[in-house]
């Protein structure tokens, strides 16, 4: 049960089930998914691509416009993550640097694709 003070009254409204249309507020929380949409959107661009891509044509398909968030939120959790390497392991900053889809990430994307297959 919840209480109402109505303003500028010293009254109490008790509010029950049948205050509300249809029962009580039915607010479900949503589990959040481990990996942003963006995410998705990056492996699903080199899944694509079948080829390794830059981190410029990586931010374009995840729509970000900051680079700097791009690679602090995006790029390095997914590196972390082994969703994706590094052409150049050894010279991250490189401008040749190119990025590819790791098995561990065509695996999360086909898992992707099975569950939202499911729930449509």
């Amino acid at each position: 049960m919840n209480c109402l003070l109505a303003k500028g009254t010293d009254k109490v409204h008790i509010l029950d089930r049948k205050d509300f249309d249809g029962g009580h507020p039915s607010s479900t929380r949503q589990v959040p998914d481990k990996y942003p949409t963006s995410i998705r959107q990056v492996l699903a661009a080199l899944a694509k691509a079948g080829e390794p891509l830059t981190r410029a044509a990586l931010q374009e398909a995840s729509g970000l416009r900051d680079r700097e968030h791009f690679v602090n939120q995006y790029l390095n959790p997914m590196v972390n993550a082994s969703l994706i390497q590094l052409t150049i392991p050894d010279k991250p900053r490189s401008s040749k640097q190119r990025y590819f889809l790791t098995d561990a990430g065509r695996a999360y994307l086909q898992k992707h694709k099975a569950a939202s297959k499911v729930s449509s």
